[in-house]
């Protein structure tokens, strides 16, 4: 599709977008953009305005009417275009991503949807991937403010200070919504978490000194990315999902984090012929940022998804890869077609609004639960917000993480049933307390406090052990026992 645009085609905020763009005469990356952004204006503010933001997200519905001024030339590479810019084809391959295998992807990812929830994919700001992947950002703020690398200084190296940042920076778990599972840091049964395993390995000596060393110097930039990268292989060996971390947080214009099987199963869906089990090395990830640039592109030029990155690309490769994973699991959770979710949405906010007029004025002394429904503007309203949380918690139950069911056969035990419930039995049902659990945790939670009771489902995902329960604060084992009495309320 051809189209050649004047300036009199443009509103004020593309024309003022025009004049910056005519300022910038070769490739540039976002860094440089922001300092010649301020030489050229000195009176705006450059963290305001972004290469992205000349993209023109409305380029995607017409792009006859709203021209985009930003080419990405290469992973958080760009050029700027004139205003004789033509929307073009950029032919039928990306790299070495074929437009028949991507059309292919693409096709099967909308179908997949449609079999989910029975939508299909329209942008980053909507539907089941911004459900699933926009906590990605608020990690890795999260992370950056934790880490507070800006405030490291060389007095810090080998004293443990840095691992410790960096480990805040990879335990996070804020919420439901926010919680880092980029990295696989949580404690399993009978074996030790990855940050665990850091501290083992370099939380040290010699080593500490030299894994602090190597971190200080890549956050201040005085050491290229590759050197580095190797480097950092032969601290802590081959932790892919650590390492692609560490860089996601320098950069997350050129880097991605990795999930290296769930990406291997992509890149074989798309006809990429990349592997990264097993393969960490420079090369391999360098391959791996290459490959998610491709797919970035391809939604841009070849679907006209405009302003998509770097991290939107992988959000897209990754629902590829897992949605097919989530279709079976709501199989196995009783769900047949996308409306039983809101069906038993619509069940459980009527009990909670049953419950609730049931409950009024209730005055025993003991341990009563104030079950008024509070902050919903309708009883649709709450049904939709259920349904939300059903989404947002990926039919999993928040206290275990166990997949919760709609349904069980007539007969058959309800322990997995999903139920809603406070998350502060003291307070109202308002939308920030209120959780989908499953029926058992449900009743052996009773009132306790939430984060009391997930710290004892953690020693029961450890494994539970005298060891265990001396080493944690509180009389553990004691509450670990009461934790197996239901309180039947």
């Amino acid at each position: 599709m051809n189209k050649t645009y004047t300036f009199s085609d443009l509103s004020p905020a593309q024309q003022q977008h025009h004049e910056i763009a005519q300022s910038f005469d070769d490739e540039f990356s976002t860094s440089e953009f922001k300092e010649r952004y301020l030489e050229r204006f000195p009176d705006r503010n450059p963290s305001s305005i972004l290469p992205s933001d000349f993209s023109f997200n409305n380029a995607q519905k017409d792009r006859n009417k709203y021209p985009s001024f930003v080419i990405t030339v290469a992973p958080s590479r760009y050029r700027f275009v004139g205003l004789d810019y033509k929307h073009h084809d950029t032919g039928e391959h990306i790299g070495t991503l074929s437009r028949t295998d991507f059309d292919c992807a693409y096709e099967n990812l909308n179908k997949n949807l449609r079999a989910y929830n029975g939508s299909e994919f329209e942008d980053f700001q909507t539907g089941v991937i911004h459900s699933w992947e926009s906590y990605k950002d608020d990690i890795r703020r999260i992370a950056l403010v934790r880490l507070n690398s800006s405030d490291w200084t060389t007095n810090d190296i080998g004293t443990g200070r840095i691992l410790s940042a960096l480990i805040h920076a990879i335990e996070i778990r804020e919420s439901a919504d926010i919680h880092n599972n980029l990295v696989a840091w949580e404690p399993r049964p009978n074996q030790p978490s990855l940050t665990m395993q850091l501290r083992q390995d370099v939380g040290r000596g010699q080593k500490r000194n030299q894994f602090e060393r190597l971190l200080f110097d890549l956050f201040s930039g005085k050491i290229d990315h590759e050197p580095a990268l190797t480097r950092l292989v032969e601290l802590i060996g081959r932790r892919y999902s650590v390492i692609a971390y560490i860089f996601f947080l320098i950069d997350d214009t050129r880097y991605m984090p990795i999930a290296p099987q769930t990406f291997d199963r992509a890149f074989a869906e798309l006809s990429i012929e990349l592997r990264m089990s097993g393969k960490c090395s420079w090369e391999n990830y360098t391959a791996y940022n290459d490959a998610i640039s491709w797919v970035q592109n391809a939604l841009i030029d070849w679907k006209g998804f405009a302003g998509t990155r770097l991290l939107d690309a992988h959000s897209w490769i990754w629902l590829m890869a897992r949605l097919p994973g989530k279709i079976e699991q709501q199989r196995r959770q009783g769900v047949s077609k996308p409306d039983d979710i809101k069906f038993k949405m619509i069940e459980l906010g009527r009990n909670i609004i049953s419950r609730a007029a049931n409950s009024n004025g209730q005055t025993e002394k003991t341990v009563v639960k104030n079950k008024e429904v509070f902050g919903f503007s309708s009883d649709q309203a709450l049904h939709s917000f259920l349904e939300q949380l059903w989404e947002k918690q990926k039919g999993l139950c928040n206290l275990t993480g166990l997949p919760m069911q709609l349904r069980v056969p007539k007969g058959e035990p309800n322990h997995m049933i999903v139920s809603v419930d406070r998350v502060d039995s003291d307070r109202q049902y308002s939308p920030d307390n209120l959780q989908l659990t499953c029926w058992f945790a449900n009743r052996w939670k009773g009132t306790t406090p939430n984060e009391e009771f997930s710290g004892l489902i953690s020693l029961v995902r450890q494994g539970f052990s005298e060891d265990a329960c001396a080493s944690s604060e509180g009389d553990s084992e004691a509450d670990f026992r009461s934790l197996l009495t239901f309180d039947g309320t």
